[in-house]
């Protein structure tokens, strides 16, 4: 389920729709079996890069949000895998918040969720603006490298 709904956007109506399902993957990406939460991140994102700029911001970026600060760190695992979908589209303000949420990620307790925020950096680095990129972005790349 968490693979097929990626490629449902036909089905809903089209991308002014895509939204209606952004929730049920919101949960798969909570679960704890990991492929399944990795198929939802993958659907996630093929669903947000087909979405237009102002759903980004509406319903894409909350979920981003509401993943990132789960209670259960397979939620925030998750989170990680689409910051990158949902960055270009933020308001500055909205990016501020976006940068500042994963870089508390990458400090996480949990080493799962440290984990999964360095594998996902690249991509997350390659959206960000070169002004962040210097300042923000290598501060939590240095901090992750002197992670075990």
């Amino acid at each position: 389920m968490a693979e097929e709904l990626g490629v449902f956007i036909p089905y809903v109506g089209g991308v002014e729709h895509a939204h209606v399902l952004l929730p049920p993957l919101e949960t798969l990406c909570a679960v704890e079996e990991t492929c399944v939460r990795d198929k939802a991140v993958e659907s996630l994102c093929r669903i947000g890069a087909q979405m237009k700029e102002s759903d980004i911001v509406d319903w894409f970026i909350p979920v981003v949000k509401r993943l990132a600060a789960g209670e259960w760190f397979t939620a925030r695992v998750s989170s990680c895998g689409l910051f990158h979908i949902a960055y270009p589209s933020a308001s500055e303000t909205l990016k501020a918040e976006l940068r500042t949420i994963y870089g508390q990620l990458c400090q996480d307790d949990m080493p799962m969720v440290r984990r999964a925020a360095a594998s996902n950096l690249e991509k997350f680095a390659a959206t960000v603006e070169q002004g962040h990129l210097k300042t923000e972005i290598m501060s939590i790349f240095d901090d992750l490298t002197q992670d075990d």
